[in-house]
């Protein structure tokens, strides 16, 4: 062909070296073109990849995993004491605590014979603390019969076991009349709850009768 003659007059014009360093450049073009591929118009070559995020990487960003709970506990990221429990503030469950007091219940006092002109005053003693019914809005003297309010004490919580016993003051015919004392010697032990019973009490003064002259109704819950 023309043209590869009129190529090889052109090189044979040159001395030696300058046709091999020639060579050496039209080889090194052709093998580039060979051997590095081809790149689309959008930067990626010929296998498909994802594309990133303006101003990103291509990295899939790691997932962040949240602490784990420690051993024996259901609260993630907070620490065990010394003694195993879990340290810090506690998360609030909802639940209110029940705290039980107990109490003691005066529920009425009956007269033999019965009489709804006299007016008594109960003293209640447990664990020889005293606990006088009525005790309300300045009222000492309450008239016997089914009209009588209930009349409740807190008793110490700490407490588990109760002795019991009574005493009473009565007034004939209303708070200006002649006073008289009901008493009696027996202790009643209470070891469980709820307890209801009734204290049986005798008329003073003179000897102690020993007809019942009156009773006390009563409840520890």
């Amino acid at each position: 062909m023309d043209w590869v003659e009129a190529v090889q007059r052109f090189f044979a014009s040159y001395p030696m070296w300058a046709r091999a360093l020639a060579g050496g450049g039209i080889a090194v073009g052709v093998l580039t073109l060979l051997v590095v591929p081809r790149t689309d118009k959008t930067g990626n070559d010929g296998d498909a990849r994802r594309s990133s995020p303006p101003g990103g990487s291509d990295l899939a960003t790691p997932a962040v995993a949240s602490p784990a709970a420690p051993p024996g506990t259901s609260d993630p990221g907070r620490p065990l004491d010394s003694s195993g429990a879990p340290s810090g503030p506690q998360r609030p469950t909802g639940k209110t605590p029940i705290v039980t007091q107990t109490r003691l219940i005066i529920e009425g006092v009956e007269l033999f014979p019965p009489s709804s002109r006299d007016v008594v005053q109960v003293i209640a003693y447990v664990n020889d603390v005293p606990y006088t019914y009525p005790s309300v809005g300045g009222v000492e003297w309450l008239f016997v019969g089914s009209t009588m309010s209930p009349g409740a004490f807190r008793l110490p919580s700490s407490v588990s076991s109760f002795d019991v016993r009574f005493e009473m003051r009565a007034r004939q015919g209303g708070e200006d009349g002649p006073e008289m004392r009901y008493v009696s010697q027996r202790v009643v032990s209470i070891d469980s709850v709820p307890f209801e019973g009734t204290y049986e009490l005798h008329r003073v003064p003179g000897a102690r009768s020993a007809t019942v002259d009156a009773e006390v109704r009563y409840r520890i819950q």
